[in-house]
């Protein structure tokens, strides 16, 4: 489904960043997701209209809420109705697995007709509407299903030694199963060292590991599918599903600071450690 917050339609549609509706509201929360021991899955959901004309449709059964829910993993792809204004929908086991997307609408049960609200901005006037036809757009929410998010952030990177390099340079490549960064000599052996200590580990985070997520985040904005074969990007993608990181848009440098929880507050902490000490 192409259809996002920012498609064209000849009927007001409810949505961010449109007038269409003066300053009303469409929100659609995922409070929680619940994955089960069995690989079961629950989406709970909340949603609330503040447009009373589609308030009150929603009310009378005019207009229905609900999401539209696409998995590529398995090739779900189906649209759900909110019968409730907070409820869950409920998953049996293979039916979600990895990358989830959800995309909130509001749409029309029957046909609209006339002045079916107050709310509509006036150079619309009276305009009907259709049946089955969009009238709200939420903003998509997307997350992880699996153990792919749990894993060890540092699982999905290798230090690689190599003659290629001139002392004391770094580089990273993205092209392998791991995200490698590569070495000269004798920094790989400096390196390696500083990874057998407590506080040398933390250096490194906020002066190696940082940078290089950063050029990960970077190198993948507007060229996923490059990477999607990838045993580390599968791994990576789902870590920036579960904290709620838009791989296309953000800080690179803040989306870093996430995945790597926060490397700086961490390193002035066992900075602080070894001279109280």
């Amino acid at each position: 489904m192409k259809i996002d917050v920012n498609s064209a339609f000849p009927h007001p549609v409810l949505r961010k960043g449109s007038d269409d509706f003066g300053n009303s509201e469409f929100t659609f929360d995922i409070p929680e997701i619940l994955e089960t021991s069995d690989g079961g899955v629950t989406i709970r959901f909340e949603f609330k209209v503040t447009e009373p004309g589609l308030a009150s449709l929603l009310r009378q059964g005019k207009v229905a809420a609900g999401a539209f829910i696409r998995c590529e993993d398995t090739f779900f792809s189906k649209s759900f109705i909110a019968s409730e204004q907070n409820g869950g929908w409920d998953f049996e086991k293979g039916v979600l697995s990895g990358r989830v997307v959800v995309k909130p609408f509001l749409w029309t049960v029957g046909p609209l007709e006339g002045n079916w609200s107050d709310g509509i901005n006036s150079e619309f006037g009276d305009i009907p509407v259709a049946i089955s036809e969009i009238v709200g757009i939420g903003e998509e929410f997307y997350f992880s299903v699996g153990q792919d998010k749990l894993k060890q952030f540092d699982s999905i990177f290798d230090l690689v030694s190599t003659d290629e390099l001139d002392e004391g340079r770094l580089a990273v490549n993205l092209e392998d199963e791991s995200i490698q960064i590569l070495a000269h000599p004798d920094l790989f052996s400096s390196i390696q060292h500083m990874r057998a200590s407590g506080l040398g580990k933390t250096i490194l985070i906020g002066s190696v590991y940082l940078p290089v997520v950063m050029e990960v985040l970077v190198s993948v904005r507007g060229g996923a599918s490059g990477y999607e074969g990838r045993e580390w990007f599968r791994v990576f993608s789902a870590k920036c599903d579960h904290l709620g990181i838009d791989l296309e848009n953000g800080s690179p440098f803040e989306n870093a600071q996430k995945l790597l929880v926060q490397a700086f507050g961490n390193l002035a902490k066992e900075c602080e450690k070894e001279l109280i000490s």
